[in-house]
């Protein structure tokens, strides 16, 4: 059975999943901005994110590391490393819900990678339940919850550099094995070239314009 103080931090983890499943739940980003503070406070959503990701990929390093006997000792620091990560998840998924309702944020994405997180967190809280109680349960849950991880991960980049970033440049023979929708590959010299023309044909600009500044100044 689990000690007082362990009782104490489980009821107070599940208050806490209850409250931010309420107010994700009642507010979510509408793509209307709700204040400069919140706004200055959510924006800490990219630097806080990556700390419980890395925690957790240590996690399973040091399980696996402490399965040898000269090591075992490391097994020790693994709950630990996990319940920072646990808790560093849910700060992060609280800045984020703050950054994207502040923010003007909305869309399908913006609510996958939300939820995402959130349910990234509640399986980190699980999981430093099950290590306590099954061992076997509790490395099928972080298995499972890594894979969440990567889900997860791959919203927030493409909320980031676009939906297009990790197949852009992919090689063909892999297009043809996935599951990706074919894409139009653009070479080097004409993405360049189209770049050129687009800030050379903005409102207002023209060749003829350009010639006529630079006659002016020669004179």
């Amino acid at each position: 059975m689990f000690s007082r103080p362990r009782l104490w931090l489980i009821a107070l983890g599940a208050v806490f999943i209850l409250v931010l499943a309420w107010v994700l739940l009642h507010a979510p980003p509408d793509g209307i901005e709700h204040g400069e503070l919140s706004q200055f406070v959510g924006r800490f959503h990219p630097l806080v994110v990556h700390l419980p990701i890395a925690l957790l990929l240590l996690v399973p390093l040091l399980e696996g590391i402490g399965l040898f006997r000269r090591w075992n000792h490391l097994r020790e620091s693994a709950g630990f490393v996990l319940l920072l990560s646990s808790i560093s998840a849910f700060v992060a998924v609280f800045l984020g819900w703050l950054l994207a309702w502040s923010g003007g944020y909305e869309g399908k994405l913006v609510i996958s990678h939300m939820w995402g997180g959130f349910s990234l967190a509640v399986a980190l809280f699980l999981c430093c339940l099950l290590r306590l109680w099954d061992i076997r349960a509790y490395r099928i849950a972080l298995l499972a919850t890594l894979a969440l991880l990567i889900w997860t991960s791959d919203k927030g980049g493409k909320l980031t550099h676009g939906e297009s970033f990790m197949t852009r440049h992919m090689p063909d023979t892999c297009v043809h094995c996935s599951m990706c929708q074919p894409r139009q590959r653009k070479s080097g010299r004409q993405s360049k070239r189209r770049e050129q023309l687009s800030q050379t044909q903005r409102p207002g600009i023209s060749f003829r314009n350009i010639l006529c500044s630079a006659s002016r100044s020669c004179l």
